[in-house]
C-alpha cells in the first residue's frame, strides 16, 4: 500500500504546519523526510514488487491532474524496468455516507457516474485493476455500484479489490461478490505490545467464508489508516507517538502474522497518513543497529531497509521507501484463472537462507492491456514510545536454522571423537 496522491494533495510534500513531527521526533533531529517523485520511483523499484496498490486515490467529482498522471507514469516506468510483470491499480472512495451528501461525503449519484469516471481514468492511466475504499459498506448499501464495477472490470480484463469491514464479533468481514482481492485492517488490541493487532477470530471466519464460497479471492491486510479520527487514531500514533524501532517492530509483527495466520501483509512504505494528506516515509525513518532487539537490526539503516530485508530476504542498504504488496500467484488453465498463495522464489534474496526470510507471495493481478514502460508517457519526471530493548518475536525460521547449525556442530564433534 503506497499513497502518492490523496485526492488533490501530494502526500510526500512537507506539511509546514506539522513538519516537526510528521513521523515522530523533534524538528531538526534528522534530515527532512519528504522526497520527490524520482526518489519515490527508485525506492519502489528497489522493492522489486509484483503489485503496487493505491498510488492515486480519488473520489466522485475528481479528475486526474497532469501531476498525478506524470507521477503515476514515472513510478510505473521505473518499476517496470526492474519488475516487468508488476501490476498497478487506482483507488476510488466508495463511501456511501448518508447517500445525499448531507454529511459532506461526495457520493456517486448512480452507477453510470462511477463507470464514467473509471472509463476516463482507464483511457489515461490504463491500470491493471481497481481498489475501492469502503468496499464492504458500498456492497451493503450500494449494490448497484458493485455490479457496475464488476461488469466494467471484467470487460477490460482488470481486477477488483478493496478494503473490507463489517460483520459481528467473531464473524467474517463482508466480502463483496466478484472481489479478486480484499484487505482487512487491524484494530485496538491490548494483548499485543503495540496496543493494536489482528482480529484472529474474524480473520479465520473470513478465510472460511471465502473457502466455503469456492472463491479464489486473495486476502490481504494492512495497518489501519483513519487519520480523520484525530491524534489518537492508529496512523497518528504510529507516525507521531512511536519511535522508529517501535514502528519497525510493528511491521515485523505483521510480517510474522501473515505466515502464522494465512494472509498477505501490505508493506507500509508511503503509508499510513497523518494528517490526512501527509504520508509516512520509511526511507527517512532511521534505525540504529540493535535498536529493535539484541543484534536487530544488524547495522544502522532505515525502516525501509528493514522492510526490504523482511520482504526480499536480503541484507541491503537504504535507497528509499514505498509501500508494495507481495501477493498470491495466479495461473491460467483452459482459459480459467485460479489463484494460490505460495512463496515466491523471485522475492527471496540469496544473501541469507530462505528459511530465515519472512515468506512473501506473488501477485493476484492478472495480465491486462496495460502499456509497457516504453509505451507510457511522462509529462513531468507517494502510544507510548517503545523501549529499544522491547522483546520481538523473530519468527520460527531463524530459530529452526540456529538449532540446525547447533545439531550439525554437535554431530561433527561426536564424529571427531569416534
Amino acid at each position: 500500500m503506497t499513497r502518492i496522491w490523496q485526492y488533490q494533495q501530494y502526500t510526500l510534500s512537507t506539511d509546514s504546519s506539522d513538519s516537526a513531527n510528521v513521523t515522530g521526533g523533534e524538528a531538526g533531529d534528522r534530515p527532512s523526510q519528504r522526497v520527490d517523485i524520482a526518489a519515490a520511483a527508485a525506492a519502489i523499484a528497489g522493492m522489486k514488487p509484483t503489485y503496487v496498490c493505491s498510488l492515486v486515490r480519488l473520489r466522485y467529482g475528481m479528475n486526474l491532474t497532469e501531476e498525478m498522471i506524470g507521477d503515476f507514469n514515472t513510478i510505473r516506468n521505473a518499476v517496470l524496468i526492474e519488475s516487468p510483470s508488476v501490476k498497478f491499480d487506482v483507488e476510488l472512495n466508495l463511501n456511501p455516507g448518508k447517500g445525499d451528501d448531507s454529511d459532506g461525503q461526495k457520493v456517486y449519484p448512480d452507477a453510470d457516474a462511477l463507470v464514467r469516471q473509471m472509463s476516463d481514468i482507464d483511457a489515461i492511466l490504463h491500470p491493471d485493476g481497481w481498489w475501492f475504499d469502503y468496499y464492504s459498506a458500498a456492497y451493503r448499501r450500494r449494490p448497484d455500484l458493485i455490479a457496475a464495477i464488476n461488469k466494467y472490470a471484467k470487460s477490460k480484463g482488470q481486477t477488483v479489490g478493496g478494503n473490507i469491514g463489517g460483520g459481528g464479533k467473531g464473524e467474517s468481514w463482508i466480502v463483496p461478490t466478484g472481489a479478486d482481492v480484499v484487505a482487512f485492517v487491524d484494530d485496538s488490541d491490548d494483548s499485543t505490545p503495540f496496543g493494536y493487532g489482528i482480529d484472529e477470530s474474524k480473520l479465520s471466519a473470513t478465510r472460511a467464508n471465502i473457502s466455503a464460497a469456492s472463491s479464489d479471492t486473495v486476502l490481504l491486510g494492512h495497518i489501519h489508516c483513519n487519520p480523520q479520527d484525530g491524534p489518537s487514531s492508529e496512523p497518528c500514533v504510529f507516525m507521531k507517538d512511536w519511535d522508529a524501532p517501535h514502528r519497525a517492530a510493528f511491521i515485523e509483527y505483521w510480517a510474522i502474522q501473515q505466515s502464522k495466520l494465512g494472509f498477505t501483509a501490505m508493506w507500509p512504505m508511503f503509508f499510513p497518513l497523518c494528517p490526512g494528506s501527509v504520508a509516512y516515509d520509511a526511507t527517512s525513518d532511521f534505525l540504529v543497529k540493535g535498536s529493535i532487539s539484541e543484534g536487530v537490526p544488524a547495522r544502522d539503516g532505515t525502516v525501509y531497509d528493514f522492510m526490504r530485508e523482511l520482504a526480499l530476504g536480503e541484507e541491503v542498504s537504504g535507497t528509499g521507501a514505498t509501500t508494495v504488496i507481495p501477493q498470491p500467484s495466479t495461473a491460467t488453465t483452459n482459459g480459467a484463472t485460479s489463484k494460490s498463495v505460495t512463496p515466491s522464489p523471485t522475492m527471496v534474496g540469496t544473501s541469507r537462507s530462505q528459511s530465515q526470510a519472512i515468506p512473501v507471495e506473488t501477485s493476484p493481478i492478472q495480465s491486462t492491456t496495460r502499456p509497457s514502460a516504453a509505451q507510457t508517457t511522462d509529462p513531468q519526471q507517494t502510544a507510548p514510545v517503545a523501549s529499544p530493548s522491547m522483546p520481538v518475536n523473530r519468527g520460527s525460521g531463524k530459530i529452526v536454522w540456529d538449532h540446525l547449525l547447533t545439531l550439525v556442530a554437535v554431530l561433527v564433534l561426536v564424529l571427531n571423537r569416534i
